[in-house]
């Protein structure tokens, strides 16, 4: 059960709710959680970690993400979103041309953001959106978002279709928002539909209701096993000497497994098709960031058996 599993919420529940209704089927000791929140509004893919595979969700969660959506312009809310009251506020639509242009200006250049306050993100203790229900409103530092692609798909005024490639952290609502006001208008984001994460796609995906009906998920299409899970990083294949120099944790054999050009500065280092480790590049030394292999016993000068190779938690 070591893996993750391809999930489509559905409107109106959070990324918590399905980890919650899907905690039944599995042991109570076996870990999960989620690479990446969806807010209850929006749907599509989730990916939810089990297991060892709980200890690689900063690899997902740092993955860019694919959406398609809808927003409408001459509407405003709290939230940014239909979840709260929906206020009308006209303005002049902008041709489909201007839309063109300036979806293509966004994606062209780093685009500082503001969360929003209808968030999960802290302050002082807590989260941004139990404030804002109390009416308060806090300064938020900006952060730095990337458009890999942002197509604006159709245009029936006032509504528009849309499709964005971003990277981590980047709050759609928000993006709407922003959007329209550079063109002197408002805009509401009224539907999101998340349909990729990193190199995963939500045609991949199984609904809550298909999962709970299940009596076995790691056999299942919608299941990637852990050994699976960092195929679009590059890989390196350790040795026997090399296997047994990493299970008692020696960094230096990583200077000789990873040598020569690896354009990335994260490494999966497999066994036998099995994730054993993942190593990192600090400035120019690759470093051990995680070790799946439980080291030997100080007893043995025996290498590890297969059996062993179990994830540390």
């Amino acid at each position: 059960m070591h893996g993750a599993l391809l999930v489509h919420k559905p409107q109106g529940i959070t990324s918590f709710d399905v980890i919650r209704t899907l905690r039944n089927k599995v042991p109570r000791t076996l870990k999960m959680g989620h690479a990446g929140t969806l807010d209850p509004f929006a749907e599509g893919l989730l990916v939810i970690l089990l297991g060892k595979a709980v200890r690689l969700a900063e690899y997902f969660l740092t993955s860019s993400k694919t959406y398609r959506g809808t927003w409408c312009f001459g509407e405003t809310s709290a939230s940014l979103d239909p979840t709260t009251e929906v206020h009308q506020s006209p303005c002049l639509m902008p041709s489909y041309e201007t839309l063109q242009r300036q979806a293509q200006c966004f994606q062209q250049q780093p685009y500082e953001q503001i969360p929003p306050m209808f968030s999960a993100k802290k302050s002082q203790g807590k989260r941004l959106y139990e404030l804002a229900r109390l009416g308060r409103e806090i300064t938020r530092r900006s952060q730095t978002c990337f458009l890999k692609n942002f197509t604006i798909e159709s245009y029936e005024p006032p509504y528009v279709s849309f499709e964005v490639t971003c990277s981590r952290g980047t709050y759609l609502r928000t993006l709407v928002k922003d959007f329209a006001e550079s063109l002197g208008a408002t805009a509401l984001l009224r539907t999101l539909l998340r349909t990729r994460s990193g190199s995963f796609s939500l045609q991949q995906a199984w609904t809550v209701a298909a999962l709970t009906d299940a009596s076995s998920w790691n056999e299942l299409p919608c299941f990637v096993p852990f050994d699976q899970l960092l195929s679009n990083y590059p890989q390196a294949h350790a040795t026997t000497s090399q296997y047994q120099a990493l299970s008692q944790g020696k960094q230096e054999v990583l200077q000789t497994l990873l040598q020569g050009p690896i354009d990335s500065e994260t490494v999966g280092i497999y066994r036998d098709s099995k994730l054993i480790a993942i190593a990192e590049k600090k400035q120019t030394l690759w470093k051990l960031k995680k070790v799946f292999i439980n080291p030997p016993s100080p007893h043995s000068s025996c290498q590890p058996s297969k059996e062993k190779i179990l994830a540390t938690f």
